[in-house]
């Protein structure tokens, strides 16, 4: 349980804020103060996760901005302990907004364990405030290797991509129904089987990468988000082996089913998922992700049937590993080839948050092609 504050208390951390605030403008290049060295202005940790909230901020920000974050904070939890949740509500907004608009700002993340880079120190500080807020969580939980975070209102638009472009999300204006954080995490899978990952889908093939897409609070949109996700682009022996060509036309964007009232018109309930409709991204405002010639291999907890077997790696290799009947086969043979829905900008529409992967529809399920789209494909070693 949080530890309580009376309204004194909240007063004072308001008139600190003020001052802090005041310093926002100092030199950023100046020293930061060491993560374990003593800070007058941090309140005493209430549990493992705020313990780690401050040290995150210790770590990122400047002195001034140090200040100023840190006391933002203590205002947030103060808010909560005197029961004042609309205004703690938004106090967090209003602290997440600075945080993002301040990343420039910010130190490379010296003395936290795992951290390397500011925009993945950053986006963890703000899933844990997230966590802490929303959830009332109590231990750290840390994000993937890839991930990142966004802030958007009913009155504004988010483009959000992660840093290594695998995945993103595009959420147009007036999509939110109140102001939101977002998290995209991708779901570290080292050890995959070909075909199965972590979605609750039996009926098909489903393909790395996955991700996760967390929004707090929790809402259903009011308008379709664009979600994005990559798909795996290289195979070999002992990995899992890409969809072969004719296969990669019919990919396709899917998440965990939201339930009724949730769901995207035109998408397809199948087992406990819900297969989205395809989304050409190419007309989106850009940079969006960028799929196309990124290379990442998986291994296998063991060798899939496909891999051990020479003749059809090869088959693979050559584009021809018509896995869905002698109709689709002829047909690819035979006709040209529409671009790599995927690979060549196709994403999905959704309204409600997630894990999100790429799957392959049941043969009975009829998918589209992304129009107009161009591409040459993944590649393969």
């Amino acid at each position: 349980m949080r530890r309580s504050k009376s309204a004194a208390v909240l007063a004072a951390a308001a008139a600190m804020l003020f001052t802090a605030a005041c310093s926002d403008t100092n030199d950023p290049t100046t020293s930061r103060r060491s993560v374990t060295a003593p800070s007058e202005q941090f309140s005493t940790p209430v549990n493992p996760l705020d313990a780690e909230i401050q040290n995150y901020i210790r770590a990122l920000f400047p002195t001034g901005l140090e200040t100023a974050a840190g006391v933002r904070w203590d205002v947030v939890k103060a808010s909560l302990d005197a029961g004042k949740v609309n205004a703690a509500q938004t106090q967090y907004f209003n602290l997440v907004d600075w945080i993002t608009k301040k990343e420039d700002k910010l130190d490379q993340p010296a003395g936290l364990p795992g951290e390397t880079t500011v925009q993945h120190a950053t986006a963890q500080l703000v899933f844990d405030m997230s966590q802490f807020f929303f959830n009332g969580g109590t231990e750290p939980v840390h994000l993937g290797s890839d991930a990142a975070i966004g802030f958007v209102t009913p009155t504004t638009s988010l483009r959000l991509v992660t840093p290594t472009t695998f995945a993103g999300l595009w959420m147009p204006v007036g999509s939110a129904p109140t102001a939101m954080t977002i998290v995209i995490n991708k779901i570290e899978t080292p050890v995959l089987r070909s075909g199965t990952g972590p979605l609750p889908y039996f009926s098909g093939s489903q393909w790395p990468l996955f991700y996760q897409f967390e929004p707090f609070p929790y809402v259903t949109l009011n308008a379709p988000a664009t979600f994005m996700v990559c798909q795996i682009l290289t195979g070999g022996e002992g990995l899992v082996i890409p969809p072969s060509r004719e296969i990669d036309e019919e990919l396709r964007i899917a998440n965990q089913d939201p339930g009724a009232g949730a769901r995207i018109p035109g998408g397809q309930i199948v087992d406990g998922i819900e297969i989205l409709p395809l989304k050409d991204v190419t007309s989106l405002p850009q940079p969006l992700p960028v799929c196309e010639g990124k290379e990442i291999s998986y291994p296998l907890t063991q060798v899939s049937d496909i891999s051990a077997n020479p003749f059809r790696v090869w088959l693979h290799k050559q584009g021809m590993l018509a896995l869905r009947g002698l109709t689709h086969a002829g047909k690819w043979l035979l006709t040209p080839q529409d671009a790599y829905a995927i690979d060549a900008g196709g994403g999905g529409e959704a309204l409600a948050f997630s894990t999100f992967g790429i799957v392959l529809p049941p043969r009975e399920i009829d998918v589209e092609r992304v129009p107009g789209a161009t591409a040459a494909g993944p590649t393969t070693p």
